[in-house]
């Protein structure tokens, strides 16, 4: 092997899956999946502690990577704060693969059967391997709280990185409040509750309340299929409780004096090197470093402070999402699912009006478009009256058809579909007025 092998992750993945090792990445391997790749000089992978089988299959892992242990003086171990014991919570080794950190319980980390149920079974380098979830890798980093550690909270919690799966989840919200066999002409269906659920989403990223809230909006919905109308109409009028304050900036603000103190200590280190080179016997430039230097370390010190109240008001923001879980979220889970089953109900039964539309048309169908037709242009008569009907029974009272002053996007592509088919029959509906701005969807609250 050779004295300092570059860093080959897969190789140490794909020791530790044939030798069936029961692990976890952590680390700067599994920022790369939650945030953005960035350069790490190991792996890190946590093993359950008190586990003498899983040991012995990392010993077999270990010899088959060739591994070495490195001695306290290893490169960065310092850094690390890692005190060099065969036996003790840390193990750092060279391997064939590169170095490789063996933690036992890590600070900030849950028990590790908790750690591992909540992991993620994911390929890296094309290797598979199980890596530490999101919310349990903030905790890790905030307990830690060194200088990367800092950099790495703020774009683990930046809105950015967990929006492809909000979009997802946002995605799919529409999707359950969509009925079976709808007509086309309704649309996609609009979440009433996509702003305030999209926010506690993005305020609860930290914390493992956010697959808890996942959990319980499912759970609720299902439960409010069999309630009673009335039961609806009293969540419906419930209100929200306020949502808290997200932790992004405060987490960018700890980031940013991260930053500079990478910055005073490359400057620190400057002045140690320089006062280093110059002889003893010349004191007055000797003399003019020491003073800068001091100067220097004065600055690092006061930044680090700064970050250290910054980590302090972090984790307190943390403490404050746990307890408003435990005082508000069953109010705001009953508030948000009382308003999509009634969106979803008041859905069902315009998709009924709709499907019916055509024989049964209402009045203002008859007085844009006339009467049914007879076969063959029955067709393109029918999906207008159906598309009036839709755009009639959700978004105007009385069958007014006048294109809307400052439609959302969801109205727009309404009244435009509805057009659409009423041209087809030669028929111009009123102009629907060309708006650059977009006011969102309408949340009905």
């Amino acid at each position: 092997m050779s004295a300092d092998p570059p860093l080959d992750p897969a190789r140490i993945f794909d020791a530790l899956e044939r030798r069936e090792v029961d692990h976890v990445t952590v680390g700067g391997l599994a920022v790369g999946v939650w945030a953005y790749e960035r350069a790490t000089k190991d792996t890190d992978i946590v093993v359950p502690d008190n586990a003498p089988d899983n040991d012995l299959r990392l010993r077999a892992a270990l010899t088959e990577l060739d591994a070495q242990p490195l001695a306290l003086e290893a490169p960065g171990a310092a850094a690390l704060g890692i005190r060099w014991e065969p036996t003790g919570e840390v193990q750092r080794w060279q391997t064939a693969g590169g170095v490789l950190d063996v933690l036992r319980r890590p600070e900030g980390a849950a028990p590790y059967p908790e750690l591992r149920a909540r992991a993620l079974r994911t390929e890296l380098f094309g290797a598979p391997t199980w890596v530490v979830s999101r919310d349990d890798l903030i905790a890790m980093k905030l307990a830690a709280a060194r200088v990367q550690d800092l950099l790495d909270l703020e774009a683990l919690l930046h809105p950015g990185n967990t929006e492809p799966l909000r979009a997802r989840l946002r995605a799919r919200d529409r999707d359950r409040l969509a009925g079976e066999s709808e007509p086309a002409e309704l649309g996609q269906p609009v979440d009433p509750c996509e702003h305030q659920v999209d926010l506690l989403r993005r305020v609860l990223a930290p914390t493992a309340h956010a697959d808890e809230l996942e959990v319980e909006l499912v759970r609720r919905a299902r439960e409010l299929r069999g309630a009673s109308d009335e039961r609806i109409g009293a969540l419906t009028d419930q209100p929200m409780p306020a949502i808290p304050e997200s932790v992004e900036r405060v987490a960018a603000g700890v980031a940013e004096a991260a930053r500079e103190i990478e910055a005073a200590e490359r400057y620190e280190f400057t002045l140690v090197r320089d006062r280093d080179r110059i002889p003893v016997w010349r004191r007055r430039e000797r003399g003019e470093i020491a003073g800068r230097l001091d100067h220097a370390t004065g600055r690092v010190d006061q930044l680090q402070s700064t970050a250290e109240d910054g980590v302090d008001l972090l984790r307190a923001r943390v403490r404050e999402l746990d307890d408003w879980w435990t005082e508000s979220a069953k109010q705001a889970v009953e508030a948000i699912a009382g308003r999509r089953e009634r969106y979803r109900r008041d859905r069902e039964q315009l998709a009924e009006r709709v499907r019916h539309a055509p024989e049964r048309p209402s009045g203002y169908i008859t007085e844009l478009i006339g009467e049914r037709p007879t076969a063959p242009a029955r067709e393109d008569w029918d999906r207008a009256a159906r598309s009036i009907e839709a755009y009639v029974g959700r978004y105007t009272d009385g069958g007014e058809l006048q294109p809307p002053e400052r439609p959302d996007r969801s109205q727009r592509g309404a009244w435009e579909r509805m057009s659409r088919s009423v041209d087809q029959l030669g028929i111009k509906p009123p102009e629907l007025a060309d708006r650059t701005r977009d006011t969102g969807p309408d949340l009905g609250l």
